[in-house]
């Protein structure tokens, strides 16, 4: 989940949060619009935001999913 979509398609770098840090790789291969609340609990097995968390990614605006194959984690 990012905070807006993006026309970027192919391998991209994966990099934990407030590190700097690259921790893997993907390729990116579909950006789709922006989910509402309701999308998000359904979705909760794709995009892995625990339940008591899902109002504050709405808050923060992390609603946009990318879709990413091929995950290697460094």
């Amino acid at each position: 989940m990012r905070t807006k979509p993006t026309t970027i398609r192919g391998r991209i770098a994966l990099i934990k949060a407030k590190s700097g840090l690259v921790y893997g790789t993907a390729e990116l291969v579909e950006s789709l619009p922006a989910l509402n609340l309701e999308r998000m609990r359904h979705t909760q097995a794709f995009h892995g935001i625990p339940e008591d968390q899902l109002e504050s990614a709405m808050e923060n605006r992390w609603t946009t999913p990318w879709v990413l194959r091929n995950v290697v984690r460094l």
